[in-house]
């Protein structure tokens, strides 16, 4: 019907724009008013818009006008804003990225990184093949303004797409899997996790980085459900791959969104002071939120919280982390190396650095922010592929620093005894027998309760409601006592020690003992020596305290604090 109707509307077009100049002629050549003329010209004029409108030329100039606009646009706005791309062909190069969002790309490559070992045992490829993907949707994503350039990208299709292109060989054999010729209802539920998967992309993406940062489960392992064991684990292969490039693309289009930012900007601004001022990104993230999405968001266009999160953490890298790095330790044994481009050097180079720190004893905070800022100073700037691997591996160079720490701490303490020297460990003893951990009467108990395990006597510990003035019964040769634990703040009067006098008869013991981290009153004094008690108070509990050092552990040590 509307085929049939193009062809009657083009050639009504024809013979209409062809009467038309037929009579703008006729006008011109015989001299007509010049309002006879602009009018039959007009009027032909219209008619071979109709004409090319008919046959699509129409829409085919209005698109390439608005291509060329958009392209005019895109090149001016990346000319003022700077955004590190190549003047060339507009490549990204991902050395640009902050420490943060390296770093939580390297956490998320070493995530996926398991996943693929998973698997890779039973399904022929390699992990760089399937990196190819990353390069494509990165490829796809760069020219992106806003975040919602991404959910008209990201859709089930794409996904599937790339799924096919990618990650065919992991596709067919889940495909193998489920059985299409005998369980059709098993093949459509494949399908199904597939579009499920990758609907789910745009909510789930930068949820994954937070993962690292806020302590979240990975949401890889939770939006989907596979029933099928078989295929469960190359599921979420592709499903922690599309979901972890996802991700890599959304932090690349928020710090250039970030980098176009100036510090003079309003939004920038106020995190940087609060960030500088509060110091507690959680705090920063909680009230600025609100601010954005009231004053700011349609401009920058974050569009989630997700979004806004990362961005919030972008900014902290620039304002503070990056800055806190020290060139002095980057560049510790450093030869001059730069430019490098090929893994294999750069793997050389980063373990003799990170073996040197440990063996020279520098102190370090956050190894993998260092190893990231060296990485940057070693390696060609415009190669993403290696950048990215360097990244996969920056989790086993972190194992390689922590092996030579604890290697180097070892021999340290072999050497040590070997010289005789175990002042470390009595230090460790003392503090494991110091009150500084001590808070509650409960934790005193219980220090009490070692201490005098540690001094070679037989302990129960009682202290209960209910126990009848004793908190410990601890007993030495043929002397048993009955201990009245008290952690108090200020001086103890008579009540615990009417409380042991009882409690001597109740369990059958020898004498009472009342100990405090504090003192005792006069009047708690002089009945305590009424009735025998023995006190030991904060000062007498030090010494007692130190007997943990004597060789001799089989004498009273209670017996020294009889008045």
């Amino acid at each position: 019907m509307s085929k049939n109707y193009g062809r009657k509307s083009g050639s009504s077009h024809i013979i209409g724009t062809f009467i038309s100049i037929v009579v703008a002629w006729y006008c011109i050549d015989t001299k007509q008013g010049a309002t006879a003329i602009i009018i039959s010209s007009m009027i032909a004029l219209f008619f071979i818009y109709l004409f090319l409108n008919s046959l699509g030329i129409i829409g085919m100039l209005e698109k390439l006008g608005s291509r060329l606009s958009y392209e005019f646009v895109k090149s001016k706005d990346n000319r003022v804003r700077n955004i590190n791309t190549d003047s060339d062909d507009n490549t990204i190069y991902l050395s640009f990225l902050t420490l943060t969002s390296k770093n939580a790309i390297a956490k998320m490559l070493n995530e996926n990184t398991m996943q693929y070992k998973k698997i890779s045992w039973e399904i022929p490829g390699t992990q760089e093949s399937y990196r190819k993907a990353l390069y494509k949707m990165i490829e796809d994503t760069k020219d992106f303004h806003t975040a919602t350039d991404f959910e008209m990208l990201y859709t089930d299709e794409y996904f599937l797409k790339i799924i096919k292109k990618y990650f065919s060989n992991v596709a067919d054999y889940i495909e193998r899997h489920t059985n299409y010729s005998k369980n059709k209802v098993g093949y459509q539920n494949y399908i199904r996790i597939l579009k499920e998967m990758g609907a789910n992309i745009n909510n789930y993406s930068l949820r994954k980085i937070n993962v690292g940062y806020f302590n979240k489960r990975n949401p890889s392992d939770t939006f989907i459900e596979v029933d099928n064991v078989l295929i469960d684990r190359p599921i979420n292969f592709i499903a922690d791959s599309l979901l972890t490039y996802a991700t890599i693309t959304h932090i690349i289009f928020l710090e250039k969104k970030i980098n176009a930012l100036t510090n003079d900007d309003e939004f920038y601004k106020i995190i940087d002071d609060m960030i500088k001022e509060v110091d507690d990104m959680e705090i920063v993230y909680e009230n600025t939120l609100p601010i954005y999405k009231e004053f700011y968001e349609s401009k920058l266009g974050f569009v989630n919280e997700y979004m806004f999160r990362v961005a919030t953490m972008i900014i902290n890298d620039k304002v503070r982390i990056s800055n806190d790095i020290e060139k002095e330790v980057i560049n510790y044994q450093d030869n001059n190396y730069s430019n490098i481009d090929n893994i294999s050097s750069i793997d050389n180079i980063i373990k003799f650095w990170l073996e040197s720190l440990a063996k020279d004893n520098v102190k370090v905070n956050n190894i993998d922010l260092y190893t990231i800022a060296k990485i940057n100073d070693v390696i060609v700037q415009t190669n993403n592929e290696l950048l990215l691997e360097c990244l996969t591996n920056l989790k086993d160079w972190i194992k390689y620093y922590d092996s030579k720490v604890e290697y180097l701490r070892k021999e340290s303490d072999k050497n040590r005894y070997l010289s005789g020297d175990f002042s470390k460990e009595k230090q460790a003893k003392a503090f494991k027998y110091s009150l500084i951990n001590v808070e509650t009467g409960e934790e005193f108990e219980l220090y009490l309760q070692n201490l005098f395990r540690e001094l070679n006597y037989k302990v129960k510990h009682c202290g209960k409601s209910g126990d009848q003035g004793g908190d410990l019964i601890v007993k030495k040769g043929n002397i048993t006592y009955v201990i009245q634990a008290k952690y108090y703040t200020h001086k103890l009067d008579n009540t615990p020690i009417q409380e042991v006098v009882g409690a001597i008869r109740f369990y059958n013991a020898n004498r009472g003992v009342v100990i405090t981290n504090s003192t005792f009153t006069k009047k708690a004094i002089e009945l305590a020596n009424t009735n025998r008690i023995i006190l030991i108070n904060g000062d007498d509990l030090e010494k007692l305290t130190e007997c943990i050092y004597e060789k001799d552990r089989d004498r009273d040590f209670i017996e020294d604090f009889i008045k």
